[in-house]
């Protein structure tokens, strides 16, 4: 019975360099990625669902300002503009939200900003320690 032992090269330090940031990469990718996908912004453009932009310009005149607030108190100041043969108050301005908390979208997104930094920097001291350790 023949026994054959196979020998492998050790990873040079320049493909494990490149396999670390590889993957520091796709991990950074994927985490800052996804807070922004699943933001509430992307929902801005998704048109009125509410009555209150016609009915702020129904007495008004085309480019006259106006100004309004939905169900969480979030003011939308913009001008009257024609849509549709009748008269919409179309936000110019950023919304002005009804308090200063930003429902934590930035605060998650700012932990896993920080959490794939970490996770790549232990990924680089962990490639450091095993090449002067060899």
């Amino acid at each position: 019975m023949m026994t054959s032992t196979a020998t492998f090269a050790p990873t040079s330090p320049r493909r494990q360099l490149r396999k670390a940031l590889v993957t520091t990469s796709l991990v950074l990718g994927f985490t800052l990625g996804a807070p922004v996908l699943t933001s509430p912004t992307a929902d801005a453009h998704k048109g009125h669902t509410d009555a209150t932009p016609w009915q702020v310009c129904r007495d008004a005149s085309l480019g006259d300002s106006c100004e309004w607030s939905n169900e969480a108190q979030d003011r939308f100041i913009g001008s009257c503009r024609e849509v549709q043969a009748s008269l919409l108050c179309v936000r110019n301005r950023p919304i002005v939200p009804a308090t200063a908390h930003t429902h934590g979208t930035s605060t998650r997104a700012g932990f896993w900003y920080g959490a794939a930094i970490l996770l790549g920097l232990l990924g680089l001291f962990r490639l450091g320690t095993k090449r002067s350790g060899s």
